[in-house]
């Protein structure tokens, strides 16, 4: 019987406790859906693989995983990130898969969550029909940017939530163009006094408790309090809602082929 194995890859977290609410079930969503195939994971954060190391618990990089598939006689390996973007994580993801070519029967891709317009167009129906909000608040959602060509996928959200008619929602990141001082500019000039900050980012980590909701004075939310906003955080990050898991469970199947 042919070896099949699904390597589900993500960037990781250090906080345990948002990978419960996140990736964990993202796994789980994936092998209840794909029973024919074993399921494994392999974080692309050097960082954070380490910081676990230290704790005691041990997740593959990308390339060990690949090596262990390989020595333990997969013949089909399918390699499923939950990355957001094709920026530069996602390169080296393809570029670590493409190494292994002749490795397998069968190796293949998947895409990142918001691969083209109509994966944007459902991740952005999602997001707001999870995170409901009053008329006098501007949601300003906080993805990390980026400085590769996929930096446009943010814009390309914004225009997108335009286009559903929420002209409340803003969309900003920590790298890249679309930085907190611009995005807030913004937010005034349209009379808003009230602002909610929620991730736009597969997990609620480091980014959100520091960048987003820390204490230091060039965090987003002290900087928009500097600007005289009202502020209300939401700590969800977006492998939490159902429609996102199921999207990568789609670009999934469509990768195998069912």
């Amino acid at each position: 019987m042919d070896r099949k194995l699904i390597i589900c890859v993500s960037f990781g977290s250090s906080y345990e406790e948002t990978i419960k609410k996140t990736i964990d079930v993202i796994e789980s969503d994936l092998k209840n859906k794909f029973k024919d195939y074993d399921l494994r994971r392999a974080f692309t954060s050097p960082t954070i693989i380490k910081k676990f190391e230290k704790r005691g618990i041990f997740i593959d990089s990308l390339k060990a995983a690949m090596e262990r598939a390989k020595n333990d006689g997969y013949e089909y390996v399918y390699v499923q990130p939950t990355h957001l973007i094709a920026g530069y994580e996602y390169d080296k993801i393809n570029e670590t898969v493409n190494s292994f070519e002749n490795a397998f029967k069968e190796i293949k891709l998947g895409v990142p969550l918001l691969n083209d317009r109509e994966d944007v167009k459902k991740v952005c129906s999602v997001f707001a029909d999870e995170n409901p909000f009053d008329d006098d608040e501007a949601l300003i959602i906080m993805g990390h940017g980026t400085e590769h060509d996929a930096d446009i996928v943010y814009k390309k959200a914004q225009e997108v939530f335009r286009h559903f008619g929420y002209e409340n929602i803003f969309v900003s990141t920590v790298e890249g163009e679309l930085s907190i001082e611009n995005v807030s500019k913004k937010v005034l000039k349209k009379g808003y006094k009230k602002a909610v900050l929620i991730p736009f980012m597969l997990v609620c980590g480091e980014h959100a408790a520091n960048d987003m909701a820390g204490d230091d004075e060039d965090s987003w939310k002290n900087i928009l309090i500097s600007k005289g906003f009202d502020v209300r955080i939401v700590f969800r990050g977006m492998g939490e809602y159902k429609g996102v898991r199921d999207l990568i469970a789609e670009h999934l199947e469509r990768l195998l082929n069912l």
